[in-house]
């Protein structure tokens, strides 16, 4: 009887965390997952869980948290896994590299090496991205203008 109390301890379904761009703007599925204890499994990704080990790469980067909680009863592998599956094969997260069909996955070494650099340089969008950056577009403008002079110049 003890092994069901156990059983029914458990809050089993699917996690999904939003992050925002690696130096870039937006915001795109970032990791998915399934657990057996939903809070339990948010807290390792966090680094707060009982095991003490180091929080993910990615979760300075965590915009929104979202799960879906299935019954107690449903909290089997064999129910959680296949639609873990599905569910990274149709939204291809970026942070997930199992089972992750997409090119543009980042592995976990790369995770490492973008968490190094927003801690020294913090995750600031680059400037040949930011086409909003008044830098960029003060630089389009002038190199407009000048080849309008220039194209003006050479007609005469």
């Amino acid at each position: 009887m003890s092994w069901l109390r156990s059983c029914r301890r458990r809050e089993p379904g699917w996690y999904l965390f939003r992050t925002r761009r690696h130096r870039g703007y937006g915001v795109e599925f970032g990791y998915i997952g399934k657990s057996k204890h939903l809070a339990a499994r948010k807290r390792d990704h966090e680094g707060t869980g009982q095991w003490g080990q180091a929080p993910k790469s990615w979760m300075d980067l965590t915009y929104s948290y979202h799960k879906i909680q299935i019954p107690w009863w449903l909290g089997w592998d064999w129910v959680l896994l296949p639609i873990e599956a599905l569910l990274i094969a149709t939204l291809r997260p970026r942070y997930n590299d199992k089972l992750n069909p997409s090119k543009s996955k980042v592995r976990k070494y790369e995770q490492a090496i973008q968490r190094a650099y927003r801690d020294s340089y913090g995750n600031q969008p680059s400037m040949v991205r930011s086409l909003g950056n008044p830098a960029v577009v003060f630089l389009g403008v002038l190199l407009m203008v000048a080849g309008v002079v220039g194209w003006i110049v050479t007609m005469k």
